[in-house]
This record gives C-alpha cells, sequence and structure tokens, in this order.
C-alpha cells in the first residue's frame, strides 16, 4: 500500500491536485516515517500553496532524519525569504548535493558558506551560476 500512496501521490501532484497529494503523501509517511524524500515532497506542496508554517514544519521533519539535507536548507531559506523576515540568506554547505531550483522572481541575496577551501572548488561554479548568489568558504 505504501508504493501506491506514493503512485496516487505523484499522480494527483502532476494534475494540480495539491491537497489529494499531501493527503496519500501524508498516509504513506505513516508506514515509513524516515522517509525523508516524501516529507519533502509535502513540504515543497505547502510551500507552493503558500503555507508557510506547515512548509516550515515538514523542512524541519526531514532535518530531524538529514541535518544535511540541502534541499530542506535551501528551500526552508526561501520559505523565509518569502516571508521577508530576512534581508539575504547563508546557506553552509560542503559543495555537494543537487543544484536548487530557484523560483521565478526571486531576489533575494544568497550567501553560499563552504566548509573548506575543497568544498569551495569543487562548488562554487554552480553556486555562483544562481541569481543573487555570492560564495566564500571557511579558513580551515
Amino acid at each position: 500500500e505504501y508504493k501506491d500512496l506514493l503512485s496516487k501521490g505523484d499522480e494527483a501532484y502532476s494534475q494540480q491536485k495539491y491537497n489529494e497529494a499531501i493527503d496519500c503523501y501524508t498516509k504513506a509517511v505513516v508506514y515509513n516515517p524516515a522517509d525523508k524524500n516524501t516529507m519533502l515532497k509535502i513540504a515543497n506542496i505547502y510551500k507552493l500553496q503558500g503555507n508557510n508554517s506547515r512548509a516550515l514544519d515538514f523542512y524541519d521533519r526531514v532535518l530531524i532524519t538529514d541535518s544535511n539535507n540541502t534541499d530542506a536548507i535551501f528551500n526552508k531559506g526561501l520559505v523565509f525569504a518569502a516571508q521577508k523576515k530576512y534581508d539575504g540568506v547563508a546557506i553552509f554547505t560542503d559543495g555537494y548535493g543537487p543544484v536548487p531550483i530557484i523560483p521565478t522572481g526571486f531576489r533575494t541575496p544568497l550567501l553560499w558558506v563552504a566548509d573548506c577551501q575543497q568544498s569551495y572548488n569543487d562548488g562554487h561554479e554552480w553556486m555562483e551560476m544562481l541569481p543573487h548568489s555570492r560564495t566564500c568558504w571557511l579558513k580551515e
């Protein structure tokens, strides 16, 4: 039933039936509470719907199971930026992970802080390609 719920959730999402997708994904998480990918899907839908408090709740749930999850960290920053609670967003990273998708019209400055010079060297090119982004590294 778990995989069936995920499939139904994906289908509902593709048809922009977001509440139905959330319902399916939430039921799937009951079967597998450590499924961070499904919790990310739920959080992203809430963010898309403008339900920032629920989005932040689910990003935090992902970060409890995976404190280095770049998708959750980045999207949590986007929610804060959308709420205009910050003048910019600082993202600490090891330089690895998927390149985030920046929403159209996003203008909040991003500061990517690599954990060391090697991480900066490995990842700064994709970080600097993102709009309004700057990069640096922490001196070891």
